[in-house]
């Protein structure tokens, strides 16, 4: 059978133009992020208007936010109308090259470690048939103990600054520049963290100093 070597040209020529096609929409999906507010069946119109106007912090200002910072957060975990309370308390350092270190209580104390990025993405978002489009960033935490193909469900859309390390729960969320601990990968908290109670940056510091003397 012979191969009409004009024909042949033109097949091999679609399947190059085709895959690069698809290698290159690969890519801008990769990059682009779509944000249907009108889909979302959690908010009502005041709340889905307010998203859709949202500013966004810049990479600067996320990075200004985290590095040398302490931030403490505590929540409820026991399941509503339980008669005993559990805690889950937590201290988390940020240092200035974007390393973590976070204990948090568990019957004793419990470490992790890991370090945080940012990156940048474009946002078409959609609501009520305005379009909008902007540059976001995106924040993840990657966990020094947890196997890469886990690491995935740790990044979100930076859509504010205090949101960041939140686990979307009613909690007491405080944040103070500096380390405020003394923390590093080395080191560990002097103190047992409580799980009795909520936990606030004054009753922390107060266990810190009763400890350290």
């Amino acid at each position: 059978m012979k191969i009409n070597k004009r024909s042949l040209i033109r097949v091999v020529t679609s399947i190059v133009l085709l895959g690069s096609c698809s290698f290159v929409w690969a890519k801008y999906n990769e990059f682009v992020i779509y944000n249907d507010i009108d889909n979302i069946g959690t908010m009502n119109e005041a709340e889905k208007a307010h998203f859709f106007e949202n500013i966004y912090p810049t990479a600067e200002q996320i990075s200004d936010y985290l590095r040398d910072a302490t931030i403490l957060f505590s929540y409820n975990r026991a399941r509503s109308g339980a008669p005993a309370r559990s805690y889950e308390n937590e201290i988390i350092y940020l240092d200035t090259d974007r390393h973590y270190y976070e204990w948090r209580a568990s019957g004793k104390n419990e470490f992790d470690s890991g370090s945080w990025s940012i990156h940048d993405r474009f946002m078409i978002s959609n609501f009520r048939g305005t379009r909008k489009y902007q540059r976001v960033q995106v924040f993840c935490r990657h966990d020094k103990y947890l196997l890469p193909q886990y690491q995935t469900d740790n990044c979100r859309i930076a859509d504010g600054l205090v949101r960041l390390l939140s686990r979307g729960y009613d909690q007491v969320y405080e944040y103070r520049k500096g380390n405020a601990f003394g923390i590093s990968e080395g080191t560990e908290l002097p103190f047992i963290i409580p799980r009795d109670s909520t936990a606030s940056f004054e009753s922390f510091l107060a266990l810190y100093r009763s400890s350290t003397k």
